[in-house]
């Protein structure tokens, strides 16, 4: 920030926070006035790179702690946009950016698996070793300052979003992309021979 101030004070900054900054919110949905109090975050690609795995045979199982935790989902795309939305405001402010729809690391198993055509009861076990004590049980942003100010709104689901996210996961790409936007009906970069497809 002294940088800015400094070098380039017409400059226009950015700062990115997770919705763990919450932690233990006693309101939800969260908004622009939640008090602060950060929580460890939750890694979401875990699940689907073990998706992809264990449908290669690469992986046995995988192991979680809480499955009936809640976030609010989405997609990077999205977020950059209301990203460059905001800097394109006359005046600094804050926004809560998400979908203010909350899923939980169930259905994101249930998701995940299903797209490369598992059953996740099979494979993901709870530990209660991963039990996270202080864990925050319900996330969900409020983006109503964000859709009235910057006119942004998530485009992208949740069902769509998990489908990428396993599409895109390392291990090769699934042949079929249904539910996933049109925009997004396309294979991850590189030469076909390089891909595993999974039938």
């Amino acid at each position: 920030m002294d940088a800015v101030r400094e070098v380039s004070p017409r400059s226009r900054f950015y700062q990115s926070s997770t919705s763990e900054i919450f932690g233990l919110a006693t309101t939800s949905p969260q908004n622009e006035e939640t008090p602060v109090a950060p929580a460890n975050p939750y890694a979401a690609a875990k699940v689907c790179h073990a998706a992809k795995a264990i449908r290669a045979g690469r992986q046995r199982e995988l192991w979680l702690g809480d499955l009936d935790v809640t976030r609010d989902w989405g997609f990077a795309g999205d977020s950059v946009y209301a990203m460059w939305r905001m800097l394109q405001q006359a005046k600094p402010a804050d926004y809560i950016i998400g979908t203010g729809v909350s899923h939980t690391v169930r259905e994101l198993c249930d998701l995940a698996f299903r797209r490369v055509g598992l059953d996740y009861r099979e494979h993901v076990k709870q530990d209660p070793a991963f039990m996270r004590p202080g864990q925050p049980s319900r996330l969900v942003a409020d983006p109503s300052r964000a859709r009235q100010e910057l006119g942004w709104q998530a485009t992208t689901g949740f069902e769509a979003l998990v489908a990428m996210m396993v599409d895109g996961a390392p291990g090769g790409w699934v042949e079929s992309f249904t539910g996933v936007p049109d925009d997004f009906r396309r294979p991850p970069q590189g030469k076909v021979e390089e891909r595993e497809k999974i039938p």
